[in-house]
């Protein structure tokens, strides 16, 4: 009988000294979630764009491209000689030439030797030499529900896919649009950072109207408010 109550006192040590350390531990992750800092995002496409005239190279024949001399790394002087393209109407070799200056800009169109190409089609694009802040810019749309949580200043990361290489790219926005498109949404401009205006202009990450992904961390709470929203 001894032996029974002495085991029954040490099973309820051990319940109450588990209960106490479940309900310390509990307040302790609770109070946890309240120091954690989380952050919310919202993402977006967003689409690049530049101030300058970007020129397209339009195949002016049914034709096929014979000889490609220009180097795609170097920078394009008007009048510079471009390409050979055979007009397979007239059977013979056109000389196209650069009209402007630039920098080459591939379009989804593989330009290279023995390609064929239809009339009308772009084959690349004369990009200008891209330098500082503002001659590249991107731009996205958000619905009613989320414009009200961006403002200006808000930082953005945008992620673009090249060549199955991603890269990724900071900016800001810099102004947001009070009245909605035809879509309904409502537009905002991000400007990006001179680094990586360079960046882009030196190793031609995108072409003509690129689309990335713009992730933007618009609010900071705790960890525990993120989880109250759930409920």
């Amino acid at each position: 009988m001894l032996a029974e109550t002495k085991t029954n006192n040490l099973l309820n040590k051990i319940n109450s000294y588990s209960m106490t350390l479940t309900f310390a531990t509990l307040c302790l992750l609770i109070l946890i979630t309240f120091i954690i800092p989380y952050r919310d995002s919202l993402s977006f496409k967003a689409e690049f764009h530049t101030q300058h005239k970007i020129i397209p190279v339009i195949s002016p024949y049914n034709g096929i491209i014979k000889k490609n001399v220009f180097n795609i790394n170097n920078a394009i002087e008007p009048n510079l000689f471009l390409f050979t393209i055979f007009d397979l109407s007239a059977q013979k070799d056109i000389s196209i030439y650069a009209k402007e200056a630039g920098y080459y800009m591939p379009n989804k169109i593989q330009f290279r030797n023995k390609t064929y190409v239809s009339k009308n089609d772009t084959l690349f694009y004369i990009m200008p030499d891209i330098k500082s802040k503002g001659e590249v810019y991107c731009t996205a749309a958000a619905d009613e529900s989320n414009v009200a949580k961006l403002n200006v200043g808000n930082k953005v990361m945008i992620s673009v896919d090249r060549d199955e290489q991603e890269f990724s790219i900071s900016g800001t926005i810099s102004s947001i649009s009070r009245v909605p498109d035809r879509s309904g949404k409502y537009p905002f401009q991000i400007s990006l950072e001179n680094k990586d205006v360079r960046f882009i202009s030196e190793k031609d990450m995108f072409y003509f109207n690129h689309q990335g992904k713009a992730l933007i961390n618009y609010k900071t709470k705790n960890l525990a408010h993120k989880l109250l929203s759930f409920l």
